[in-house]
């Protein structure tokens, strides 16, 4: 339940970034500005605690996803 500090538009979000989308067609799909899914996604990594630089924010992100979607985390 570590995704359950994230609000349901930041899960929708995450569930895009985890898909591959890009900022811009995640922006065009939301019906927001691109500015927005960017303050959205630092929000998801700060919640998150995905601030290592070594690794890329978006890859773990997705990672986390994928595994409380699979019911492992």
């Amino acid at each position: 339940a570590r995704l359950d500090v994230l609000t349901p538009r930041e899960q929708e979000i995450l569930a895009l970034v985890a898909e591959g989308w890009s900022n811009a067609v995640i922006a065009e799909r939301l019906k927001i500005t691109k500015r927005a899914v960017e303050r959205h996604i630092h929000s998801i990594f700060s919640k998150l605690d995905l601030g290592e630089p070594e690794i890329s924010g978006r890859v773990k992100a997705t990672l986390l996803y994928l595994a409380a979607e699979a019911g492992q985390v």
